[in-house]
C-alpha cells in the first residue's frame, strides 16, 4: 500500500514538471468506463453499444468510440478518464495490449483516475504509452497538490475547486445504498461518502462505474460512456453547468 502511493506520487511529481499548464481544469474532457477490450460489455452489459455501433456502419463498437472521442479531443487537448479506460483479463498480453492501443490510437493528453478494471499494480505501462495516472489532487484554479492526509481508499480520486464549490471526481459514485445484488466496493463508497465528502465539504460528485444507470439526484454526475450523449466524451465545464438529468445526458 505504502509502496503504490509513494509510485503514484511520484509519477504526479514527474507529470507537473512535465506540464507547465495545470494539467486538469475546466476545458480539460471527461469520460469513463469505455471498457476497451471488453466484447461482453458491448455486446451484452451493454447492448446498446453494439447496436449503436450497428446502426452507424460500424461493425466493431471499439472503431464508434475512437472515432467519437477523437472526433471531440484534438491532439493538444487534456482529457481525465475516470476509470475503466481497459478490461482487466486474465490474459494479460492482451490487457497490455488494449492499453498500448489505447495510448496510441486516442488524441489528447491523457490522465487517468484508476477504477476497479484498470491495473493499479503496473502503473508504468500507463506511463509508458502516454497514459499518467493520477492519485487524490486538490485541484484549486492554477494550484495543483497532493492530499496531505493518507486515505484509506483503494480508488484514487480528485477534489477539483469550481466556482467555489467543490467538486469530488471518483470512478465509484460517494453512493453506499445497493440494491439487492452483493456491492463488492459497498465500503469504499461509504469510505467516501462518510470520509472524504466531509472531509472536503463536497457539493458534488463526478463519477464513473454505473454505466448506463444515473441516480435521480443533482449531487451525482454520472459521465460513464454509456450516460454521456451519443458516447462523446465531455467537458468538465459542460458536465457541471448543466445540472439535471435530461440536461446533461439527453
Amino acid at each position: 500500500m505504502i509502496l503504490r502511493k509513494i509510485v503514484f506520487i511520484l509519477l504526479f511529481i514527474n507529470s507537473y514538471i512535465k506540464y507547465s499548464t495545470p494539467m486538469i481544469d475546466e476545458n480539460t474532457w471527461i469520460i469513463s468506463d469505455n471498457h476497451f477490450g471488453h466484447e461482453r460489455c458491448h455486446h451484452i452489459f451493454e447492448p446498446m453499444r453494439y447496436e449503436t455501433a450497428m446502426r452507424h456502419g460500424y461493425n466493431d463498437f471499439e472503431d464508434l468510440m475512437v472515432d467519437r472521442w477523437n472526433a471531440k479531443i484534438n491532439p493538444s487537448d487534456s482529457v481525465l478518464i475516470v476509470g475503466d479506460l481497459c478490461i482487466n483479463k486474465k490474459d494479460r498480453e492482451k490487457t497490455l495490449e488494449n492499453i498500448k492501443k489505447c495510448g496510441s490510437v486516442l488524441n489528447g493528453e491523457k490522465y487517468i483516475l484508476f477504477g476497479n478494471h484498470d491495473l493499479f499494480e503496473n502503473t508504468l505501462i500507463y506511463v509508458d504509452n502516454g497514459i499518467i495516472p493520477l492519485y487524490n489532487l486538490i485541484i484549486d484554479g492554477t494550484e495543483i497538490r497532493v492530499s496531505e492526509k493518507r486515505y484509506s481508499t483503494k480508488f484514487p480520486f480528485i477534489i477539483f475547486r469550481y466556482n467555489s464549490e467543490n467538486i469530488l471526481i471518483s470512478h465509484l459514485p460517494a453512493y453506499p445504498i445497493t440494491s439487492n445484488y452483493k456491492d463488492v466496493y459497498l465500503e469504499e463508497k461509504k469510505y467516501l461518502l462518510n470520509v472524504v465528502c466531509k472531509d472536503f465539504k463536497i457539493d458534488r460528485n463526478i463519477h464513473g462505474h454505473t454505466h448506463n444507470h444515473c441516480f435521480d439526484n443533482d449531487f451525482f454526475i454520472n459521465i460513464s460512456i454509456d450516460a454521456l450523449d451519443n458516447y462523446y466524451p465531455k467537458r468538465i465545464k459542460d458536465v457541471l453547468i448543466k445540472k439535471t438529468k435530461g440536461d446533461l445526458y439527453g
